[in-house]
């Protein structure tokens, strides 16, 4: 692993994205005295060290700005707070083509994601669903549940576009509203994969065979013929002309 970042030219200033910094590179930020310059944004839970990486980011001169994420869940509580708090800080320190740049990457590359799972979770659920229930059955909306979460993933960006996009203007309120949406975001994609499982499960049932009845059928002409195993049922309905069929069925279960 490289000891630096790479660095991508974002309007005036670089913007990197990165693993947590090395020592040896905060020693050396340090050393060369260009951490007023620099912006590290963490997004380590308390308990990945990151307030220790905070003090060390912060010895080199650095600015440190902490938006903690436990263990990749959605953030809830004081750590949605805290990122809130956050978004005005961030947009401090990107100039007007950093925020553009910002806002392009939520409506383009970060819509690339909620598009694929929306089109898997639907289709799949139409194509189970279809086989699960009668068509005219109130299950077969349920391929609607995937689009109410790709709805939320989308709002979910809205609010911090805002807030970069009306910089230095503040936007009260607005970013609390991320969070929401971030929840109920994944709480109808987890329903859609429950959705999933449930008409799987059903459509399998359905298309199970019937256990064996033990089924013994004959059947008894007027000559007093008896025929085991049964005819097919064509064989029946061509019997002889005058032939009296009696069908004779004992079923053990």
């Amino acid at each position: 692993m490289s000891l630096h970042p790479t660095w991508i030219s974002v309007g005036v200033g670089q913007l990197a994205l990165w693993h947590r910094p090395k020592r040896q590179y905060l020693r050396d930020v340090r050393a060369q005295g260009t951490g007023a310059d620099l912006v590290v944004v963490t997004l380590l839970h308390p308990g990945e060290g990151a307030t220790h990486l905070g003090q060390l980011i912060q010895a080199a001169g650095a600015l440190w700005v902490w938006l903690p994420l436990s263990f990749g869940r959605p953030p809830e509580g004081a750590e949605s707070n805290q990122i809130v708090a956050a978004l005005p800080t961030l947009s401090t320190h990107l100039d007007s083509e950093g925020r553009a740049y910002y806002i392009r990457a939520r409506w383009t590359f970060d819509v690339i994601w909620p598009v694929v799972y929306t089109a898997f979770l639907a289709l799949s659920l139409s194509w189970v669903y279809w086989r699960a229930f009668a068509p005219a059955s109130r299950w077969q909306w349920a391929n609607l549940v995937p689009l109410a979460g790709m709805l939320f993933d989308c709002l979910e960006n809205s609010p911090a576009s805002l807030v970069m996009a009306r910089y230095p203007d503040l936007t009260p309120g607005v970013a609390h509203l991320a969070p929401l949406f971030t929840l109920l975001k994944w709480l109808f994609v987890t329903g859609s994969f429950v959705l999933l499982f449930i008409g799987g499960g059903v459509a399998v049932w359905h298309r199970a065979p019937a256990p064996a009845a033990g089924l013994r059928c004959g059947i008894k002409l007027q000559q007093g013929q008896h025929r085991h195993p049964p005819p097919r049922a064509d064989e029946i309905l061509n019997l002889p002309a005058g032939a009296v069929a009696e069908k004779s069925c004992q079923i053990k279960c």
